[in-house]
């Protein structure tokens, strides 16, 4: 039982990782394009400082 529970909370932590590093890369998507007109320039330096 104590092994389930620390099975699902790695995967559920993994998910909580997943969904942030995606939000990040939004922001850094629109930053990035309305600074310096590349969405993949903003994607990249907000990945790297996440």
């Amino acid at each position: 039982m104590l092994y389930q529970q620390i099975a699902q909370n790695k995967r559920r932590t993994i998910y909580v990782i997943i969904g942030f590093s995606l939000l990040v890369a939004l922001v850094g998507a629109a930053v990035g394009y309305l600074w310096a007109g590349s969405a993949m320039g903003g994607i990249i330096i907000s990945l790297v400082l996440a």
